[in-house]
Formats: structure tokens, C-alpha cells, sequence
């Protein structure tokens, strides 16, 4: 997994890099700048003068909340039912569909990391649906909505097309979320949903 996340990191921090050179965000804000503005209307802890800012944190938070995850799944023994879902996130990461272009800088990542953070958001919810509670308490729906608007309705809504099939498509163990008992858990990391603050 260290090696995953590893990998996640260094694409991470070369996009930023490649960021400040070529301005991928641009377009995608000026594009969305009416559409974000009524978002971000819902999100009171984020400035809409500073989306390049929530981008850099989303992306951040990838790599923190997959390993928070894989922890919190190996310590409630239920890594059987997770390592799937884990493996997506790398696939999809390493490897984005090809709706996703490829190209330098934050918003190809951004998508990608939007991919990942939404099957994580669709697991919690499985777990909570087959468990009557949640493995991670964490609440990513006003980032993701966020994330949403910026990456294009008509784009996003086909990734979210992609996660919800292919999450309920892949085959996992979920025996072991019936035999070990768990509660549910803030994952430790260093942005919290709620501190997606862009001050």
C-alpha cells in the first residue's frame, strides 16, 4: 500500500508543479464560474476567490483518506471486503478511461482524484447500508458536489456513472463486514472535509 500511495503522491506533487506553468484549472473555472458561485453557496468554509486552493487540498486529501482507510480496514479485520475497492481507486489512477484526457498539470488529477474520492464516499455508504454504520465518519458531499461542478456536469456525471457500476460490479468479500463487528471512525489526516477552508 506504501507503494501505492507513494505513487499517488509524486503524480500529485509533479501536477502542481505542472500547474503553475500550464493553468489547467483556468478554463474549467472560468467555464463553471456561475455554476460554482451557487455551490459555494452551500460550503461557508470556502472562498470562491480561491478554487485553486480547494483543488490542491482535494487532491491532498486522496492519497491521506485511502490510507486512513486501509488502516481502519486492516485493524477491523475487513480487508478482504476493502482491498477491491482500494485496487479501483489505484486502476483508475494509474490507468484514468479514456474519457478522462491525460494532459499536464491539476485538472487531469483532479478528475481522477474525484473518481477515487467518490468510490470511497459509495463504499462508506455500502458498508453503512449492509452494517447500520458508517466505517469512515466523513463527509465528502459538499467537496465532491464541488469537484462535480468544476470537472463539467456532462463529464462528471459520466465518472459517476463509471464509480456506481463499477463498485457494484466488482466482486468483494462481504461476509467479513457480517463476522467482525465495527464502529464507525474519523480517518486521521491532515485536511478534515471540514477544514477545506481557502482562506
Amino acid at each position: 500500500m506504501l507503494s501505492i500511495i507513494s505513487s499517488f503522491n509524486q503524480a500529485i506533487i509533479r501536477a502542481k508543479q505542472e500547474e503553475k506553468d500550464y493553468l489547467s484549472l483556468s478554463p474549467l473555472i472560468e467555464k463553471q464560474k456561475n455554476k460554482l458561485n451557487a455551490v459555494l453557496a452551500l460550503a461557508d468554509n470556502i472562498n470562491p476567490g480561491d478554487i485553486g486552493q480547494f483543488v490542491s487540498n482535494y487532491v491532498d486529501d486522496c492519497p491521506r483518506y485511502l490510507t486512513a482507510v486501509h488502516q481502519l480496514a486492516v485493524e477491523k479485520n475487513i480487508l478482504s471486503y476493502l482491498q477491491p475497492f482500494l485496487n479501483l481507486c489505484q486502476t483508475y489512477f494509474a490507468t484514468p478511461p479514456d474519457i478522462i484526457n491525460q494532459s499536464p498539470g491539476l485538472a487531469s488529477v483532479l478528475k481522477k482524484c474525484y473518481l477515487c474520492h467518490r468510490i470511497l464516499e459509495e463504499i462508506n455508504d455500502q458498508i453503512a447500508n449492509l452494517t447500520g454504520k458508517v466505517l469512515i465518519d466523513l463527509d465528502m458531499s459538499i467537496p465532491n458536489l464541488v469537484a462535480h461542478t468544476l470537472i463539467g456536469e456532462d463529464l462528471a456525471n459520466q465518472l459517476d456513472h463509471l464509480v456506481l457500476l463499477s463498485v457494484e460490479t466488482t466482486e468483494t468479500d462481504k461476509t467479513s463486514l457480517n463476522t467482525n463487528k465495527h464502529s464507525s471512525s474519523s480517518p486521521q489526516v491532515h485536511h478534515k472535509v471540514s477544514q477545506h477552508t481557502l482562506q
